[in-house]
């Protein structure tokens, strides 16, 4: 669109008068509203980024489609210090105190929202091994190493952010926290075992990690929270340079505002590094490898501003791209094991793949996304679209892939989809433990997670770089490079799909030798299964005893040995003991409902040995037990 040379004055005399409108609603008090779908959101940064974080991660959990999601997504990437613009350049959340020169226009931030909803994005073991593959990055050790590391660093930052409230930096990790709390079990890396597979790292929440890692610009003394408007004053001088440019652009390329702006954004952003929050946490977690006896890899923890830096870049170009919408959704759910007699449980798990085309962006944007090399995906394109599907986490414990519908491309399990846009997984499910009627059993419950991977052509890596970039990000354009943007490109979801079962209860029985210890017997999952086998107590009640064994009860001939070990200082004697048990014949006695332990027989052999002083006493003993009662047992 091309604007006459008469009408130059008038859109003049509109872009001042949209400053004004804009300089008037950045003023504190009016800054408590939120913008419609698509709309400019108003954020009042008087409200502490943790209380912000705590109020948007409630709206994004539980938002189910991008128009719920989208003010929430303008307003926590302004927060996070990522502005939102359209393709003309005008603005649609203003950053605060905490201000980046990565901006993003306002297709990306939709499609940001939609991946949200709809599970695009990494796993935390994705990221971590991207991170580390990337040529300056931390080197696969860490990955392979430590896997879990990134999970521990994520934590560490939300706690310093919680140490924070009030610094404008605590907003990104605080928010990523809230998310992960809110999805719970082992997506949530704030508390319990960091499982890598498990927790999810939407596109969204990319852009936020790797936006909020990074220090802020200065914009000034004052701040929002200080009822001054400086920090909003700074921004509104970028959106009155913006629109002014746009008159410009319109006269020549509407494309003329990203072209020169984005690539020289994308260029500056990061310059500064890493902020003084994530650094501290990047220690904490670095002492959790040294605690670990990693401490070599502490070194690869501190170089991550340049991966960091390529990961958020890629994202944007993805979200860029992401004209693709991918759902999982799965039948049934919960999905349960196959009881061993068929009498409950499903014999399978049915996942469905849905690729379809998101709403095409208005000319402008198809213009400009255009001469990126970027062509939006029509109706059409779904039919070149291929699912792989990548096993994460729960299989084959629960389930197995079954090998009908798909090929094996280099290991992985790929499908075409049908008319409809569809490929369907098919999984057998796992089948229960036959108890023999004699445990009560208890419900467990776990996920499976499975990421699905969308292509719909192998892109151009060089083109990818330019498009991902617009022409920004000067140097580092080797072959390595692309090869790693290529192998992260393809569009991403992660479904974590629930599934129970029925396991055997635990049942414990005790011999007590009468010498103060005590002989512990624990199955590990029903009566006929692997039973643990300890020793505790200590000896005359003197010297701590310690020791560990185990027993098949599966066999006909079960039978084990256990041996203890302790030792105790005594008027500068140190003893030290060795108690011998040997137990033959284990197998289950009783009745269903009162079941015992037997014994056909048991030898024991206590032999003390001293240093410094004394003797040494060895003793023997036989007879036979032969039985001792059970009782269930949890722990």
């Amino acid at each position: 669109m091309r604007i006459p040379e008469q009408r130059a004055p008038v859109r003049r005399v509109t872009a001042l008068l949209l400053v004004a409108a804009l300089a008037m609603s950045l003023l504190p008090a009016g800054c408590t509203g939120a913008g419609g779908a698509g709309g400019r959101v108003s954020i009042d940064y008087k409200e502490s980024p943790a209380d912000a974080a705590a109020r948007l991660g409630k709206v994004l959990s539980a938002a189910t489609t991008g128009d719920e999601a989208r003010a929430a997504v303008y307003e926590a990437l302004a927060r996070t210090g990522v502005a939102v613009k359209t393709v003309d350049g005008d603005p649609l959340s203003i950053t605060g105190d905490r201000r980046l020169t990565l901006w993003l226009y306002q297709e990306q931030a939709n499609n940001l929202a939609l991946d949200l909803v709809e599970h695009q994005g990494w796993t935390l073991a994705t990221f971590t091994t991207a991170i580390s593959e990337h040529p300056e990055g931390p080197g696969s050790a860490l990955a392979e190493k430590a896997p879990e590391a990134f999970g521990i660093l994520l934590r560490e930052w939300a706690a310093e952010a919680a140490r924070n409230p009030d610094d404008p930096s605590s907003f990104a990790p605080l928010l990523l926290a809230e998310i992960a709390k809110a999805r719970g079990g082992r997506s949530d890396f704030t508390t319990g075992t960091i499982t890598p597979d498990q927790v999810e790292l939407t596109y969204f929440e990319l852009e936020v990690l790797t936006a909020g890692a990074f220090a802020s610009e200065d914009v000034g003394a004052t701040s929002w929270r200080d009822g001054s408007a400086g920090s909003a004053l700074a921004s509104l001088l970028d959106a009155a340079a913006s629109l002014f440019a746009v008159e410009k652009a319109y006269a020549e390329d509407p494309c003329s505002f990203i072209k020169d702006t984005w690539g020289k954004d994308a260029d500056n952003f990061g310059r500064k590094g890493l902020d003084s929050i994530w650094g501290a946490a990047t220690g904490k977690a670095g002492d959790w490898l040294t605690g670990k006896g990693m401490g070599d890899l502490v070194g690869g923890m501190k170089s991550l501003a340049g991966p960091m830096k390529w990961v958020n870049l890629l994202t944007n170009f993805i979200s860029l791209y992401g004209g693709y919408s991918i759902e999982v959704k799965w039948d049934p759910s919960p999905t349960h094991w196959l009881a061993y007699d068929g009498d409950h449980g499903n014999v399978k798990l049915k996942v469905t793949a849905t690729v379809s085309v998101r709403p095409q962006a208005d000319d402008a944007t198809l213009k400009c996304l255009k001469f990126a090399g970027i062509d939006k995906p029509t109706s059409d394109s779904i039919k070149n679209a291929r699912v792989e599907w990548v096993e994460l986490s729960g299989l084959p414990k629960h389930a197995v892939m079954d090998q009908l519908g798909g090929d094996r491309v280099a290991g992985a399990f790929v499908q075409a989809v049908d008319d409809s846009g569809n490929a369907v997984l098919n999984l057998t499910m796992s089948t229960e433990k036959d108890v023999k009627g004699r445990d009560l059993d208890r419900v467990k419950k776990d996920q499976i997670v499975i990421q699905a991977d969308v292509t719909t052509y192998k892109p151009d890596p060089s083109k990818l770089m330019a498009a991902a970039m617009f022409g920004g990000v000067k140097g580092g354009v080797t072959e390595v490079m692309k090869g790693w943007i290529n192998k992260w490109f393809p569009k991403r979801v992660v479904a974590r799909i629930p599934v129970e079962w029925h396991e055997p209860n635990r049942w414990r029985g005790v011999i007590e030798p009468g010498n103060g210890t005590r002989i512990v017997f624990t199955s590990q999952g029903g009566l006929e299964s692997i039973w643990d086998v300890r020793i505790e107590g200590s000896l005359n009640g003197e010297m701590p005893m310690t020791g560990k064994s185990a027993v098949d009860l599966t066999r006909s001939d079960a039978q084990c040995t256990i041996v203890g070990t302790g030792s105790m200082a005594d008027d500068g004697t140190t003893f030290n003991t060795t108690a011998s048990y040997t137990f033959t014949g284990v197998a289950i006695g009783g009745t269903p409902d009162v079941p015992t332990l037997d014994f056909s027989g048991i030898k024991m052999n206590v032999d003390i040995t001293t240093e410094g002083g004394g003797g040494n006493a060895a003793g023997g003993g036989g007879g036979k037990v032969v039985s001792i009662p059970l009782e269930p047992y949890s722990e």
